[in-house]
């Protein structure tokens, strides 16, 4: 028996109906992606590591920037309130969707110069104009304050 692809272009925008807004929801368009050749080997490398999902002691308060220490490593992060296959998966691993640990392991074994002193939660938003004007820019500023070659961005 073969499963039928998830349509998620479809359930979005049928979600967006659904809760009355007037315009179908527009996927974000970029004419500019400002991607960056990696200058150094990983083995020499700063990496950060950016995540859709949020602390815990943030659950259900409005979507912002979370920066966090990466010690202690999370026991758990809040992904209830994040849009993703409920029914086909679950988050019960954080090392599916968080991988800190393996990349802590990296690090001792040599393959990872570094990992950033914080991780960074970064918010799940419905509005493109706030992601590119205010999450973006504050995402950026704290990578290059902690002198980040790498960013690994793992979406839920």
């Amino acid at each position: 028996m073969s499963a039928s692809p998830i349509k998620y272009i479809d359930r979005t925008r049928a979600y967006y109906s659904s809760q009355g807004f007037a315009r179908p929801y527009v996927w974000a368009r970029n004419s500019y992606i400002p991607f960056a050749k990696v200058e150094k080997a990983l083995s020499e490398s700063r990496l950060a590591l950016l995540t859709t999902a949020k602390p815990m002691e943030t659950a259900g308060q409005e979507p912002n920037l979370h920066i966090r220490d990466v010690r202690p490593i999370p026991t758990q992060l809040h992904t209830d309130d994040v849009a993703w296959d409920k029914e086909t998966t679950h988050t019960n691993d954080l090392g599916s969707f968080f991988p800190l640990a393996d990349l802590l392991n990296m690090v001792e074994e040599t393959h990872l110069g570094s990992i950033a002193a914080q991780f960074y939660c970064v918010p799940t938003r419905f509005s493109q104009k706030h992601i590119c004007d205010v999450d973006a820019p504050n995402i950026l500023k704290a990578l290059q304050a902690d002198e980040v070659d790498v960013a690994l961005l793992v979406p839920l």
